[in-house]
């Protein structure tokens, strides 16, 4: 292998090129080797040339031939090339050549043995170079293949003659030891006739190349011409084309291409080709017998050789690393720039023999060098050279042998000074690295916020102090995506969307979600972060940082909920307007009409001027609608006494059943007048404890609408059942339905579906709110059900037993304590825990036993103060105030409550104790965050009731 580090190569640092041009020096290694090792050569050619059949019988000697002389004339040939002394005129011509030929063919051989023989030579000779660990570089490898071909077309031209004798005389030529040379070869030996233009090939083309045309003998293949031509490769078909007749029509003999040759399965085969032209007398061409040889692995071993070589030579004169070459008596054969820039050395300094540069450099290292003696490699060790400028250089140094015998090595040395000094710097910056972390974690820890710090993967590599304290996490549980797992379930999935696909944009984000403490409580967060890049533009990740906004976001919603509570009570308060002109226009209406009636008959009783026939008539107009006034004054007292609080309950036992009955009888007439049938199925349900004159007003309600609003000779159903511990009572009409946007406001006051001066009934528009309100001090409840206008309606009121059967009438406040023992209690109220805060101890009292007896555990407080820490601590199933009291009233004890988080019982369901009933004072109560009102005095039934009802509104209840 020629060496990169000569002059030659320093000043020429291309790599080789095919033309032959070469290093000088190193080239004598190959002829030297050639002239020791002819003896064993041979030996091992004359194995291989047994195999070819025809030779088997001849002694050695014979068999050899003049191949040795012939060697000896390429030897001379390589020295000559490498600028030595040469010896025959080859690559050109060969006399050696000439008499080897005219030996074979004194001994009988063929133009194809002849051809097959020095393909032989060949294979051998570069086999055995091989093997002896011989590197020759593609000069040598070319000049080598160039002087085989020479030989062969000298030998061949020795053959002419035999192509002059008769075609009886060509007739005796051996077709047995013919074929046997064309099987005996791994080459692609062919035999073209000119005369037929058909070409015999042996077996080695299906073998070599994969190709099997119409077999012709034993073992051999006859095509066409045309079917070679078609098989070279379309670029170069042309030009082989030219190539070859241009030698048959010439006066050569010898004819060589390389070109690429189509295989069975379609690839290309990049193959050597020889021919050798046989003519006759006159010269004409009468055949060509030649061999192909596949050198796709010689051209892949080249390609690599003149790589290993440009690599070699590239690494030389990349200045990076010192390199030398060093024999093994100690003395530089070859030195690069690099190597003199480090040492401070010229070339002929370093190559002098008496300076001795390696032992210098390798002294110190003994170990080093007796594993390159016994490993063929010089481990990296440490030396410092010192310059004739007096710097002190640092090396390190390591190598290997160039031959299996040692005698030439390289050397790589690196300037490790430069290392030292870049170690020192990056160990500074190291330092000054951890100081700028340190302090940046010395802030992040002691920072308001909590700090985070992401890689490009979206992993999480850092988390302040801050946020270890808050979520109670390790490092390696809230590192990676650890962090993740305390974000509440119902933002988890919406944040790490946002942020992976901020992370893949590389974009700056902000998102708020809950985050839980290590005490549990999940605390309001907003995460904002920005991206981080190197100045070159690399994404680096995140840094970011958290904020605890629970107490921003506490005061929104509250906002939202005081907003939206205030548009509720402002539009009820406009709502209740416009009931109220619209009821007073009603009430008007209704009073005056049976006025107009009423007055008219009595003064024209006064008068004498009605016939005494229709006395009773008038009489019985006056007395009627004098009824219907007394029972509009009676609902207007009602309604009064509902919204005061003010309505009692005479509770005694009463049986359902029969009420209906009562109130069936007292609607029948009017029944009658309309021709509308009634029809009641009344069950024996047994008897409820209950109000029998309010019962009976609620179905006399029911059935008076159904009356008034059902047609003529309509249908009205009455039922009365029991199912399980509840009594129902149906009432079902046929009449006009009722409208569906009117069905969910049937039961309010004051509203009527048609409250206009053309509406066709009449009425206050407050009997099926009387109705509910009976049902519900009741334990019960009433519902509508129509499919709209038209189509009737059905009212069903249910009384649970397990409550009506209990109910008693009011407790007043001068009853002692203990009578709180008679009252029957709803069992929703069971195991509840109520919180009373009052400023009065006696209404405390009061309230504790009447809510004890029911199974309700009561905490008490006597101020804001008391029952804001007690409503926190205890954390109670519902909350009592009273609106009076010292200090801080009930409107800003509530206020307090409101403001607290969820978890510390700012959502308790909240009841106010408050001395005004009017509808400002219960929508103040509203707005200010209580669910519920009492008036005071405090009638247990009704304070029972709405604790109930808040306590089934919120699904509230323990185990």
């Amino acid at each position: 292998m020629s060496s990169p580090l000569s002059e030659d190569a320093r000043r020429n640092p291309s790599p080789p090129r095919d033309d032959g041009d070469s290093s000088a020096k190193p080239l004598m290694a190959l002829p030297e080797l050639l002239d020791a090792g002819q003896p064993a050569f041979f030996q091992h050619w004359v194995q291989q040339a047994r195999l070819l059949g025809a030779t088997q019988t001849l002694p050695d000697e014979v068999l050899i031939g003049a191949l040795p002389r012939f060697l000896e004339e390429m030897t001379g040939a390589l020295r000559q090339e490498a600028g030595g002394p040469g010896g025959s005129p080859l690559p050109g011509q060969s006399h050696v050549a000439v008499a080897h030929g005219r030996h074979r063919v004194r001994l009988g051989f063929d133009a194809a043995l002849v051809v097959r023989e020095f393909a032989l030579l060949r294979d051998c000779l570069f086999e055995w170079i091989q093997q002896r660990g011989l590197q020759p570089s593609l000069a040598q490898l070319r000049l080598l293949s160039r002087c085989i071909d020479t030989g062969t077309r000298e030998a061949l031209s020795q053959f002419s003659s035999a192509t002059q004798v008769s075609a009886a005389d060509g007739e005796q030529l051996s077709a047995a030891r013919y074929r046997l040379v064309m099987l005996a070869t791994n080459d692609v030996v062919w035999d073209w006739d000119l005369i037929s233009n058909e070409v015999v090939w042996n077996e080695a083309v299906r073998l070599v190349l994969g190709h099997a045309p119409q077999a012709l003998g034993s073992g051999l293949y006859l095509t066409s011409a045309a079917w070679w031509l078609e098989h070279i490769h379309p670029e170069a078909r042309e030009r082989i084309s030219e190539s070859i007749h241009s030698v048959i029509d010439g006066k050569e003999s010898f004819w060589r291409e390389e070109y690429r040759f189509r295989r069975g399965d379609g690839t290309y085969a990049a193959v050597e080709d020889r021919g050798y032209l046989v003519r006759d007398a006159g010269g004409r061409a009468l055949r060509m017998v030649g061999s192909m040889q596949d050198v796709t692995a010689r051209h892949a071993a080249e390609e690599a050789l003149r790589q290993s070589e440009f690599r070699y030579r590239r690494l030389a004169d990349s200045g990076v690393f010192g390199m030398l070459e060093w024999k093994a008596d100690g003395a530089i054969t070859a030195v690069n720039d690099a190597l003199l820039g480090l040492l401070g050395l010229t070339r002929g300094a370093a190559l002098a023999p008496g300076f001795g540069l390696w032992k210098r450099l390798a002294a110190g290292s003994p170990e080093a060098l007796k594993q390159l003696k016994e490993t063929g490699v010089l481990p990296p060790f440490e030396a410092r050279y010192g310059r004739e400028d007096g710097r002190q250089v640092d090396l390190l140094i390591s190598g290997f042998a160039l031959d299996e015998g040692q005698g030439r090595g390289l050397a790589l040395m690196l300037d490790t000074s430069r290392l030292k000094a870049v170690q020192e710097e990056r160990e500074r910056l190291m330092v000054r690295l951890q100081e700028s972390e340190a302090r940046f974690r010395n802030m992040a820890d002691h920072a308001p916020v909590m700090l985070w710090v992401t890689e490009p993967s979206a992993l999480c590599s850092y988390l302040s102090k801050g946020w270890y304290d808050f979520t109670g996490q390790s490092e390696a549980e809230g590192l990676g995506f650890g962090w993740l797992s305390r974000v509440h379930p119902d933002d988890a999935k919406r944040s790490s969307e946002v942020f992976l696909a901020a992370n893949a944009r590389k974009e700056a984000f902000r998102l708020d979600y809950r985050l839980r403490s290590k005490e549990g409580e999940y605390r309001w967060m907003i995460d904002s972060a920005s991206p981080r890049f190197t100045p070159d533009g690399e994404f680096l990740g995140y840094i970011g940082s958290l904020i605890d906004i629970s107490d921003r976001k506490q005061a929104e919603v509250e906002r939202e909920e005081l907003l939206a509570r205030e548009s509720e009570a402002r539009q009820e308060a406009e709502e209740a307007n416009r009931l109220k002109d619209e009821f007073l226009a009603t009430v008007s209406h209704e009073l005056r009409t049976p006025l107009t009636a009423m007055l008219g008959w009595v003064q024209m009783l006064r008068m004498g001027s009605l016939p005494a026939a229709k006395h009773a008539r008038a009489l019985e107009t006056v007395e009627r609608n004098a009824r219907a006034q007394g029972q509009l004054i009676e609902d207007l007292l009602d309604v009064s006494r509902i919204m005061s609080g003010k309505l009692k309950l005479e509770v005694a036992p009463v049986e359902v059943s029969a009420v209906v009955e009562q109130a069936l009888e007292s609607v029948q007439p009017a029944a009658d007048a309309k021709d509308i049938r009634i029809q009641a199925a009344l069950d024996s349900t047994g008897h409820v404890m209950g109000d029998a004159q309010r019962l009976q007003q609620v179905v006399w309600n029911l059935l008076s609408n159904a009356v008034k609003f059902t047609a003529k000779g309509g249908r009205i159903q009455v039922l009365v059942e029991r199912r399980d511990s509840a009594v129902d009572i149906t009432v079902a009409d046929t009449g006009r339905g009722i409208p569906e946007k009117f069905l969910p406001h049937v039961f309010d006051r004051f509203r009527q579906a048609d409250g206009s001066s053309t509406r066709s009934a009449g009425g206050l528009g407050l009997g099926l709110s009387i109705v509910r309100h009976l049902v519900e001090l009741h334990g019960g409840t009433v519902n509508a059900l129509s499919e709209g206008e038209g189509k009737g309606a059905t009212f069903i009121v249910t009384l649970p037993l397990s409550v009506a059967m209990r109910r008693e009438v009011i407790i007043p406040r001068s009853l002692a304590p203990g009578l709180s023992r008679g009252l029957q209690c709803p069992p929703e109220l069971a195991h509840l825990r109520v919180l009373i805060v009052d400023d009065e101890e006696d209404t405390r009292e009061l309230l504790r036993t009447l809510l004890e007896g029911c199974q309700v555990t009561i905490f008490t407080a006597a101020s804001a103060e008391e029952g804001l820490a007690t409503l926190m601590a205890k954390r109670p199933d519902l909350l009592v105030s009273d609106i009076g009291m010292p200090g801080v009233d009930g409107y800003g004890f509530i206020a307090r409550v409101r403001a607290l988080s969820a978890e510390q019982g700012g959502r308790t369901p909240a009841v106010a104790l408050t001395a005004y009933a009017r509808m400002e004072d219960r929508a103040r109560v509203l707005l200010a965050g209580f669910h519920s009102h009492v008036p005071k005095p405090v009638e247990p039934v009704e304070l029972l009731a709405v604790l109930a009802s808040l306590s089934g509104r919120f699904a509230l209840g323990r185990e």
